[in-house]
Parts: C-alpha cells; sequence; structure tokens
C-alpha cells in the first residue's frame, strides 16, 4: 500500500480512510494542548498571532498576508510547496468517525468532530 502523507503536487487523492484509536486520539489531543500552553507561557511577554491551518487551507494568500502583516515583514508572493491531503469530509476519511464524535462529545475535543 503506497503511504503519501505529503502532498507536493496537488494531484487527486485516492479517497482512503484511517480508523483512529479513541485512547490514542485523546493522548494526542492532550499532550498537543500542554505544549500549546507550554509555548503561550514561554511567549506571553511577547506579540504572538496564531496560524490556523483551516484558515491557510481556506485562503492561503490571505493567511500569508496577515501573517506578513503581524511580523511587519514586506509583503511577498509565496506559493504553497504542499497541496492538503485530502478533501474528503471527516466522516469518510475517518471509519469510526460516528463512534469518536460520540465518545467526544461534551470534551474540549467535541469540535474536532464537526465535519
Amino acid at each position: 500500500m503506497d503511504s503519501n502523507w505529503v502532498n507536493t503536487n496537488g494531484g487527486q487523492e485516492d479517497n482512503r480512510s484511517v480508523t483512529l484509536n479513541y485512547e490514542e486520539c485523546l493522548n494526542d489531543f492532550i499532550q498537543t494542548r500542554e505544549w500549546e500552553q507550554n509555548y503561550d507561557h514561554l511567549f506571553e511577554d511577547h506579540p504572538i498571532t496564531d496560524v490556523i491551518y483551516e484558515d491557510l487551507a481556506k485562503d492561503y494568500t490571505g493567511a500569508m498576508g496577515r501573517l506578513e502583516g503581524f511580523l511587519g515583514v514586506q509583503a511577498e508572493r509565496v506559493n504553497p510547496q504542499t497541496f492538503k491531503q485530502s478533501n474528503q469530509p471527516l466522516s469518510h476519511a475517518i471509519s469510526n468517525f460516528t463512534e469518536l464524535k460520540a465518545r467526544f462529545l461534551g470534551t474540549p475535543w467535541e469540535s474536532f468532530f464537526e465535519d
């Protein structure tokens, strides 16, 4: 089975789905949140801005313009060197999406399971 984890040519995806383990997701969500909080603390005395993947995927040029403005650098035309790996709705890309959505309902991670 071919495993492409980075789309560098903008080619069509093959629409495979993956099964995610609830405990692994939970642990990864918790670990990532801890990293976010640690770095927020390290930079609390500095101006920061969030770079959100979904914003980049939806409007790359606009997101980069906002980032360049925040950094105070001259705007340059910047082209992405990677492309969105999958355009499938999460409910198709994750074979056990419905189960995970139900298990994360009412948790801080609930919004991760919106299609």
